[in-house]
């Protein structure tokens, strides 16, 4: 049986609204040039446009565009462009009215252009929005085990792959990785490779353990390598990859070129390599043109992308220039996804009655910073106000907004939804809200959280101390009403934060 496709009446309606732009447009020419009357301009145009609607749903030409080809829905636009014109031919050819023949064609070539121009535009956005390459698919796999047994190398094979690394790399590298990987089983497989299909085309569980020497800045397609390597690996399996971080690169660039210069070229350079590839209408481009050779990343964004892939990072060094890291194959991935970053983000919070809700913020973090918040709190813990120590998740900018409150205003956007209130305890995260004690989190999720928390009342110092703040102000809230404890601790709030310079930082 034949599939029907359904009507669309947006495109329907757009050539509507197209038609009237360019009736307006040569009404406004034939009142400027010949002050003329130009009801039978008009009413042609009409005619006309209706004719062209008609021409169109016998075509299909009103048909979801993404269901047909690009050549098909051109040639429909055309056949239509066509038909139209000779129907106008026709009517002036007749003398039904005292027109114009240039006029009246040159509308019908308007509409047409305009239709062409919306097909462009329609395909352009669907190029710049599409993924680049497949995502991997990713297949559920139980107590993954090695299928060879391990065995140590022979020296020569051993000497080997000691000449290898040391070739690609240093022997500052290779005495590292000697140290923290078992570089003498056979087990083991060093490679220096960009491409994925040299991952997957290797035995699943055949090796526990792979060395990746070529730099992940010149990888197309990061989260997709990284999500073949889970695939092949065992259960615990280690994964070593390395790359150029962004600071690295700026601290490059600053030394390269003479002062004044190294700037304008270290910007330059970035807006290029790490601001176009997040883009939405230039990400696809981007990496069109470049192959995604050279990339930019920060250090934050590839330790992000590894726990999102499914790892997590045991050990980290820099060594010349060239950051190195050794992750473990922690768990499957979940469904990768391509992201798009811009400025305002959404974040996974905990909000009234445990229930999970989006939270707006600017963007004050690097890329798949929400990803390694487990990972920076083991490794830095936390520092004066509750905050994660040295966190070098936040960016340059993002420092700034915090400081300046800028980052936070986008949360009005939670207040006005009846999400939160002005007055409450910070929405947390799953893994702050788990550091708390039993008894809070039961508080906690009596109330909506708020824009202002108690925080800025009491200005605890230690995760405790700001355990007791928050505690303080639910019991409050039970026991003398949520209203009256929140406009004391507003008021509160406002003298902290306008004359003692009250800040979370």
């Amino acid at each position: 049986m034949k599939k029907t496709l359904k009507f669309n009446g947006k495109n329907f309606i757009v050539d509507i609204l197209i038609w009237i732009i360019a009736t307006v447009i040569m009404a406004l020419w034939r009142v400027l040039s010949d002050k003329v009357e130009i009801l039978s301009y008009v009413i042609l145009c009409v005619g006309l446009m209706v004719s062209w609607l008609l021409i169109g749903l016998q075509a299909g030409k009103y048909r979801p565009l993404a269901t047909q080809s690009r050549k098909k829905n051109i040639l429909e636009a055309l056949y239509v462009f066509l038909l139209t014109m000779a129907i106008c031919a026709t009517a002036i050819a007749t003398k039904l009215f005292p027109i114009s023949p240039l006029t009246v064609m040159g509308v019908v070539a308007i509409v047409w252009l305009i239709n062409m121009f919306y097909l462009f535009v329609f395909y352009a956005m669907r190029f710049a929005t599409s993924a680049d390459i497949p995502l991997p698919e990713i297949i559920a796999r139980e107590n993954a085990n090695v299928l060879f047994p391990k065995r140590e190398l022979t020296p020569e094979k051993y000497e080997t792959i000691k000449q290898s690394i040391v070739e690609q790399t240093n022997g500052i590298v290779f005495d590292w990785l000697n140290q923290h990987t078992p570089l003498n089983s056979s087990n083991t497989i060093v490679l220096s490779t960009a491409e994925r299909f040299n991952i997957d085309s290797l035995v699943t569980d055949r090796y526990d353990c792979y060395i990746n020497l070529k730099q992940l800045n010149n990888v197309l397609g990061l989260n997709q390598m990284f999500c073949s390597v889970n695939k092949k690996l065992p259960d615990n399996g280690l994964y070593v990859c390395c790359f150029v971080a962004q600071d690295e690169i700026k601290r490059s660039f600053l030394a390269r070129y003479p002062k004044g210069l190294n700037y304008i070229f270290y910007t330059f350079n970035f807006l290029v390599k790490r601001v176009l590839p997040k883009i939405l209408l230039t990400s696809r481009l981007y990496f069109s043109i470049t192959k995604g050779k050279r990339r930019v990343f920060s250090q934050t964004e590839i330790l992000g992308r590894l726990y999102y892939c499914g790892f997590e990072v045991l050990e980290e060094t820099r060594i010349n220039g060239v950051s190195y890291v050794i992750a473990r194959r922690h768990k499957q991935p979940e469904r990768p996804e391509h992201k798009i970053y811009g400025p305002l983000i959404t974040l996974n919070r905990v909000g009234k009655d445990g229930r999970k809700f989006k939270v707006y913020k600017m963007r004050t973090m690097h890329p798949y910073s929400e990803y390694l918040q487990a990972y920076m709190f083991e490794k830095q813990g936390l520092r004066e106000g509750g905050k994660i120590a040295n966190d070098i998740r936040v960016s340059t900018l993002g420092a700034f907004m915090r400081k300046c409150w800028l980052d936070e205003f986008p949360m009005f956007i939670n207040l006005f939804k009846g999400e939160m209130k002005l007055v409450g305890v910070r929405p947390l995260s799953n893994h702050y809200f788990n550091l708390y004690s039993k008894e809070l989190q039961e508080k906690r999720t009596k109330f909506r959280p708020g824009l202002l928390p108690p925080f800025y009342a009491d200005m605890p110092k230690t995760l405790e101390e700001i355990e007791a703040s928050e505690m303080r102000y639910l019991t409050a809230c039970e026991k003398k009403g949520v209203f009256l404890t929140d406009l004391r601790y507003f008021f509160k709030i406002l003298n902290n934060i306008l004359f003692k310079r009250a800040r979370s930082h």
